[in-house]
């Protein structure tokens, strides 16, 4: 996908995550959850639990390897689930990305990369 498209859907320099792809990909993975649940998903992998670097990489593997713990009103009843973020059973219904070129920006300035894969 050229860089120039990812721009216009993903607007900022300063984000690591491509939220609208993240939160397709969860509603994909997991189409029997309503759209709260997705959110709920979607703001857990996106917002650092710690300020501890290592930690946070820590929490997002169990996301990755264990789902990540949302709960959702069905039924009348409190549900609790966990919404997976890769689809082992299936690989074809993971979204793969390699991107060239891509500008991060931080503190320090910007850091670019040659290639960013993203899943």
């Amino acid at each position: 996908m050229p860089l120039d498209t990812i721009r216009m859907t993903e607007s900022s320099t300063e984000q690591v995550v491509l939220e609208n792809r993240l939160r397709t990909a969860i509603k994909q993975i997991n189409p029997q959850f309503p759209q709260d649940a997705i959110d709920d998903a979607v703001r857990q992998i996106t917002r650092p639990h710690s300020p501890n670097l290592i930690e946070n990489n820590r929490t997002f593997h169990r996301m990755l390897t264990e789902g990540v713990d949302v709960s959702y009103m069905g039924d009348g009843r409190e549900i609790h689930d966990q919404a997976w973020l890769i689809d082992l059973d299936n690989i074809a219904n993971n979204n793969w990305l390699v991107v060239n070129q891509v500008t991060i920006a931080g503190d320090r300035g910007g850091i670019k990369r040659s290639l960013e894969g993203y899943l």
